[in-house]
């Protein structure tokens, strides 16, 4: 939610951060996936910390009807019914 909002003009951290929480997120899962234990290596904590502070900032400026867009949009990609947002913009 954090890129959408932030596509909406809320915060602002730059597009490799999304990519490298993404990564992060792929391999606690794949850590969960062997372990049954999730957890988030020492190494991988400060960029999720990142997004989370942005989303939390994202929050609080954020007016309702944007978030729930987000939310929105959101669940539209979980459900494979639109193509992933983190894909790298083309430079202009």
């Amino acid at each position: 939610m954090a890129y959408y909002l932030q596509r909406m003009g809320f915060g602002e951290v730059p597009f490799e951060c999304y990519e490298h929480a993404e990564a992060a997120f792929e391999n606690a899962l794949a850590i969960a996936e062997k372990s049954a234990k999730w957890t988030i290596s020492e190494q991988d904590a400060p960029v999720i910390e990142r997004v989370l502070a942005l989303h939390d900032q994202q929050l609080s400026e954020a007016p309702m009807h944007r978030v729930v867009e987000a939310e929105k949009q959101l669940r539209q990609y979980l459900a494979g019914e639109s193509a992933s947002p983190l894909v790298r913009p083309i430079p202009k």
